[in-house]
């Protein structure tokens, strides 16, 4: 039997042959056609186009559930109120189903009560205490020199509860400190002597200066008049009252 001999072409063919997947090549085929098919269908018509979207619209149906709508709130219907000469009567004396609360007192009156929010607020006494630590540090005991005594009327200060201090001081040439006094007495300003040297209990009548420490200025300023307020700092007193020291 005669063989024939392969040409140069029928080998390279052979050859790309034997390297290709003949079933991949199927299953690519096939889905080409498919395209092909779904694509003429599209331009069919709107008819072919509104199947495939009812396709898709089903097909989305059954792989997503529907969104849960949110529960619907109701509000309570109102109560009406007559507006009859009865009820406006009732409203404005507080009488009735409209009277307030109210609680026997040991007189045998109805007082009624308040239930809402009160506004009061309750007064808090202005205190300077930063003030005169302020003119300690930075005034009337500066420096190093006056660091101990420093210290020691700071300590004095943190000691005690009242709101408003007053310093006595002595004007030789400038303000010079002398005692610490806290105030007794707000209404006629009884000044009880805490540390220092001056008298043990200071009286308005006793004093000659009074001034108002600056903190910008870090400085004393005098106070026109002798009457005595919150916004004193600090006192000065008559020659004749401080105490001499034992020759």
């Amino acid at each position: 039997m005669e063989v024939t001999k392969e040409g140069p072409l029928q080998q390279a063919l052979r050859k790309t042959l034997e390297g290709v997947n003949m079933p991949a090549l199927i299953a690519e085929d096939s889905k080409r056609q498919e395209h092909r098919r779904r694509l003429a269908n599209f331009k069919r018509g709107p008819a072919s186009i509104e199947q495939h979207k009812q396709r898709m619209q089903a097909a989305q149906d059954t792989s997503c559930p529907p969104p849960q709508q949110p529960p619907t709130l109701r509000a309570k219907p109102r109560r009406a109120v007559p507006t009859t000469t009865a009820t406006i009567k009732a409203l404005t004396s507080g009488s009735g189903e409209f009277a307030a609360p109210a609680m026997r007192t040991a007189g045998g009156s109805n007082v009624p009560l308040f239930s809402g929010v009160s506004s009061y607020i309750t007064p808090v006494a202005k205190s300077n205490r930063l003030l005169v630590e302020n003119a300690l540090r930075y005034v009337l005991l500066a420096g190093m020199p006056n660091r101990g005594r420093l210290q020691e009327v700071l300590q004095q200060i943190s000691y005690k509860k009242a709101q408003q201090f007053i310093l006595l001081v002595r004007e030789i040439p400038g303000c010079q400190f002398r005692a610490l006094y806290e105030v007794v007495d707000d209404q006629q300003w009884k000044l009880l002597k805490i540390c220092g040297r001056g008298p043990t209990l200071l009286q308005p009548h006793m004093m000659d200066k009074l001034y108002k420490y600056s903190s910008g200025g870090k400085r004393f300023d005098a106070i026109a008049g002798r009457t005595m307020s919150a916004n004193v700092d600090a006192v000065s007193i008559g020659a004749g009252l401080w105490q001499k020291r034992p020759v």
